[in-house]
């Protein structure tokens, strides 16, 4: 499995860090630490590209100062994973899109953020990085709060709809590598209000037509079919696993229950069968990440 980290020394990037202990990453995986100097301008990650034309470099004041604010953290994945194959590069640009350029070229698994980080003003942004990192990113982003890692075992909300997305949520959980006494909780949610009218797409959306037509009895029972069949990869990679079925709004209900369940992180896929799903990124997944209290994951193949 192959890790990039964007790290840019905020809290919310140590938080990032650390939370990795409860990210299921194999001890054999292969992790990047990319440090961004944020230079304001949208500069490939491609070092040879960056060294010529009119780009805007940094100092190599600036370039030490880059490695030294990634020198802890480095440290502790050394200290903590000894058996991770771990680097660290220092680059400079729009911190988004060398990012993407980075992932692009590198081809992670997973590309790990803080949800809030700071640019060279030290403003806040969900951030505006991670943001855009979990709209366009080609493989799974996790976003990390600060204070949001608790202890104990580790607990993970998964959110099914049945789409294809969902069943790469327990895909990619079922690959990982967890601790025992891991648990899973699936959560499906019961939409109970239904629209007068409603645009379906030409085609791509599998099962939008029958979501629409569903009675909620009928969403209880085919969601209940769906938790069934999703225990079973699940409990073989040695995951205790429950689930829930509630009714409501999935953006709101989704991280009530996260609440409620006190979970570590919720894994999302990045669209789902939800009935006004439009944009790239799920709406309900985008909601999921701007306001939940703990990590979140969208998932994705990559």
């Amino acid at each position: 499995m192959r890790v990039l980290i964007a790290y840019d020394g905020s809290e919310c990037a140590d938080a990032a860090v650390v939370d990795l202990r409860k990210a299921g990453i194999p001890n054999d995986a292969e992790v990047l630490l990319a440090h961004v100097i944020d230079t304001g301008a949208s500069i490939s990650a491609d070092p040879e590209r960056q060294a010529g034309g009119n780009c805007k470099q940094p100092s190599k004041s600036d370039l030490r100062n880059g490695k030294a604010l990634t020198h802890n953290a480095f440290r502790w994945m050394e200290s903590n994973y000894p058996g991770w194959s771990s680097s660290r590069e220092v680059l400079w640009g729009s911190p988004a899109t060398v990012i993407l350029e980075k992932a692009h070229s590198w081809h992670p698994d997973l590309i790990v953020v803080g949800s809030h980080g700071r640019s060279l003003t030290g403003r806040v942004f969900l951030g505006s990085v991670s943001l855009k990192l979990a709209h366009e990113a080609p493989c799974s982003v996790r976003v990390v709060r600060s204070g949001s890692i608790g202890k104990g075992p580790i607990r993970i909300v998964a959110a099914i709809d049945g789409s294809s997305q969902a069943r790469e949520v327990i895909e990619q959980l079922s690959r990982r590598v967890w601790p025992r006494e891991t648990e899973v909780h699936l959560v499906s949610v019961v939409e109970s209000m239904v629209p007068v009218a409603v645009p379906l797409p030409a085609a791509g959306w599998e099962g939008t037509l029958a979501n629409l037509q569903d009675s909620p009895q009928a969403q209880r029972d085919r969601f209940q079919q769906i938790a069934t069949e999703f225990r079973a990869p699940l409990e073989h990679a040695g995951l205790i696993v429950s689930e829930a079925l509630v009714e409501g709004n999935p953006k709101h209900e989704l991280i009530e229950e996260a609440k409620r369940w006190k979970a570590d992180s919720i894994f999302v896929g990045a669209r789902g069968l939800g009935r006004l799903e439009k944009l790239l990124l799920g709406s309900v997944s985008e909601a999921v990440l701007k306001h939940a209290s703990c990590a979140v994951e969208i998932v994705r193949r990559s």
